[in-house]
């Protein structure tokens, strides 16, 4: 909206586009369904300033524009930022250091195998507390015992429970800990059992939001999150499949 509007601003004063413009935005209450009103509701919102005196400005140039869209993506980047930290099931999710228009850290691995492919969206599932633990599945598909692990029964399943407490994915969790084990012990001798538990989970789900505290460095990072496959490694293990077919 904004780009256009912008094309139109760069036009003569005499273009129909632009005298248009001006007649609405003189003669249309706030409430209009104007474009043009809709244009300066939107600069309004992100401290444009007026549309009217936009058209006035022959000068508007590509800087301006680029100023203008940065104006907006900070605003929401602003906003998420601020938002996300209401959201518990986005506690995982670093949203502190992210920019509009490019991807999350999380997504930026440099050893991408083709198993990646089927691990990001269980991954993305995790971070943004929509997989589908039990208390969600017993609401929808009536499964199972409530909020109660189906595989344990012995606790409420959550994010926790299944990444790092549920004993009957000791198993298939073993080897993958294992090696992230070895990375943090002979990178930045790091030991896993001196962790407490919130910082295990934030190592398995997003690395980089503990990534300054553990003093690591992007290569670790890049290692580490080769090895962040607990949730697919569950997921997809045979003698669990089954369990995890509605998620």
């Amino acid at each position: 909206m904004m780009t256009f509007f912008c094309s139109i601003c760069q036009q003569a004063d005499n273009s129909v586009e632009k005298q248009l413009g001006k007649r609405q935005l003189t003669v249309k209450s706030s409430g209009s369904h104007s474009w043009y009103i809709e244009v300066q509701r939107v600069m309004f919102k992100y401290n444009l300033g007026r549309a009217m005196d936009m058209l006035d400005n022959a000068d508007v140039t590509k800087t301006i524009v680029n100023q203008i869209k940065r104006q907006i993506a900070n605003h929401w980047v602003n906003e998420i930022s601020v938002i996300a930290n209401l959201y518990q099931g986005l506690k995982y999710l670093q949203t502190d250091n992210f920019m509009a228009g490019r991807i999350h850290n999380i997504l930026k691995i440099k050893r991408y195998t083709n198993k990646d492919r089927f691990r990001i969206p269980i991954k993305l599932k995790l971070l943004t507390g929509t997989y589908s633990l039990q208390p969600l599945r017993y609401k929808i598909y009536k499964e199972g015992n409530q909020e109660i692990c189906n595989a344990c029964s012995q606790e409420v399943e959550t994010v926790e429970h299944l990444l790092v407490k549920c004993k009957a994915w000791d198993n298939i969790r073993r080897p993958v800990i294992k090696e992230i084990e070895n990375i943090l012990t002979n990178n930045s001798k790091i030991e896993w059992e001196s962790l407490n538990e919130g910082t295990k989970i934030q190592i398995l789900m997003d690395i980089t939001m503990v990534q300054r505290q553990l003093h690591l460095n992007s290569e670790e990072v890049s290692k580490l999150n080769t090895r962040q496959n607990v949730s697919y490694s569950l997921y997809t293990a045979p003698d669990v499949n089954s369990y995890f077919n509605h998620s």
